[in-house]
């Protein structure tokens, strides 16, 4: 699969607040095994899996519980005036519970909001297992994917999962003056964006109901190369 291909899966999920969940519905009088679609809460695991917080008491959840294969829809076209030539991810897999503190830290820096609820007995975060991927971005732009090809590796001594949480509150409390200088490099709005999250290809930001995302050019593998990634990006538009 082509690198551009492969960067427009990662950008279509890691940008979305919300998506599409389609689970078996186990619990309907009628068309037992039937798709069944919601609207949820999105946010993505250092490699991209996304992560979700649902609740036991919602349908989609009890029908998880039965039978854990779902998917995934990512609309990445939203204010297109031609929705349909914009990119949209359907990602095929499973939904399992998970009390790994970093997919909960992760999911809350993303949605700050469920700080609110996510204590209550009957939520749980939840990660997206993919297994695969289905690109249609455009016509005549529609490519299948496993997730082993797309999935983001790992830096390589761990040290960015290590000192991610740090990394982020030295970026949103020192140097929002860059954050904003490279989202409008990128023709993003202003505003006091803020980073919640940082990957070995980029940060992804948030401004209310607004997302960005800035990417490194290359693979970083800890704070230190984050913030020199960064700095070294706003240098070029001062030198611009």
């Amino acid at each position: 699969m082509e690198t551009g291909t492969i960067q427009i899966i990662r950008r279509t999920v890691r940008s979305a607040l919300t998506a599409s969940l389609g689970t078996l519905a186990h619990g309907a009088p009628a068309g037992l095994g039937a798709p069944y679609v919601s609207l949820v809460q999105v946010a993505t695991r250092l490699d991209g899996a996304p992560l979700l917080l649902l609740s036991t008491l919602a349908e989609h959840t009890q029908n998880a519980q039965a039978d854990d294969r779902a998917s995934l829809l990512f609309d990445g076209t939203q204010g297109m005036s031609r929705p349909l030539t914009g990119p949209r991810v359907t990602l095929q897999g499973r939904l399992v519970e998970t009390a790994d503190a970093a997919a909960r830290r992760r999911y809350l820096a993303r949605h700050q909001e469920a700080a609110e609820y996510v204590g209550f007995a009957d939520f749980a975060i939840y990660v997206f297992e993919p297994e695969s991927a289905h690109l249609v971005a455009g016509f005549g732009k529609i490519e299948w994917a496993a997730w082993a090809d797309i999935a983001t590796p790992p830096s390589p001594d761990g040290d960015l999962a290590e000192t991610e949480e740090a990394t982020i509150d030295h970026i949103n409390e020192a140097h929002p003056d860059i954050v904003a200088a490279l989202v409008a490099q990128d023709g993003g709005p202003p505003g006091s964006w803020r980073v919640t999250g940082c990957d070995p290809e980029g940060c992804d930001l948030r401004l209310g109901a607004k997302t960005r995302r800035i990417e490194f050019g290359h693979p970083v593998a800890s704070r230190e190369e984050v913030r020199d990634a960064l700095v070294g990006r706003a240098g070029s538009i001062a030198a611009d």
